[in-house]
């Protein structure tokens, strides 16, 4: 009984990286799934893997699309895939005993009708990677986790996540005083991260790494709301 989707896309795999294969679910309202937007435009993807978007979020349900043209907002649109009414019923499309939480993103196959992989993190993985040999030099040359500084990300990724996982209690904690303390740990995590900020240009060295584009959703939102 599947929880999750964590297929990657590889030549040698059931999911070879192939010119308009693939599509990618998702809702600028969240920030896993803005992640995957961001890299996807970084690497120059917009004509290699196609994108739509969803609408609202309901508690019972999940994501769900617009119906008609009516009620399209904020640039979602009714699924060109399939119709579906719902990103639970694209889920229960690819795997019927699914019993994880119906998120965006969602990288699907259309190939095979399927979902790829539903979790941020190895998309901007994927993305990052597993189509170069269709993309022109300055995108191909554009290595978000590169060997020599993957120890340094690493490292970066697992402190900044902590501004991450204060978010939404900053935002939504059950008492004031438990976001009076989220915050007070964001802003605390936000000097360290400008020190760094003020010797190099990006969270790791000079160029834009995966670092960046994983924290950067969460500080816009964060900023957004608090400013």
């Amino acid at each position: 009984m599947a929880t999750s989707f964590t297929n990657t896309i590889d030549a040698a795999g059931r999911f070879p990286p192939e010119q308009g294969r693939y599509h990618l679910y998702v809702n600028d309202g969240c920030p896993f799934a803005h992640r995957s937007t961001i890299t996807r435009k970084l690497k120059g993807l917009d004509s290699i893997i196609t994108l739509s978007r969803v609408d609202e979020s309901i508690p019972e349900n999940g994501w769900k699309f617009p119906a008609d043209a009516s009620e399209v907002r904020n640039g979602s649109e009714p699924d060109p895939l399939y119709g579906a009414k719902l990103i639970r019923e694209l889920y229960l499309k690819a795997d019927p005993s699914f019993a994880g939480r119906w998120t965006v993103p969602l990288l699907w196959d259309k190939k095979q009708h399927t979902a790829v992989n539903n979790e941020s993190a190895d998309t901007i993985r994927i993305f990052n990677t597993a189509f170069n040999h269709l993309l022109p030099e300055d995108k191909k040359s554009l290595d978000l986790y590169p060997e020599a500084l993957r120890s340094q990300i690493d490292e970066a990724n697992e402190w900044l996540a902590d501004i991450i996982r204060s978010a939404y209690p900053a935002i939504i904690g059950a008492t004031e005083e438990d976001k009076a303390a989220a915050r007070a740990k964001i802003y605390a995590l936000f000097d360290r991260l400008e020190g760094v900020l003020s010797k190099t240009k990006y969270a790791v060295g000079n160029e834009i790494t995966e670092a960046d584009v994983r924290v950067y959703p969460w500080i816009l939102r964060f900023s957004i709301v608090h400013h």
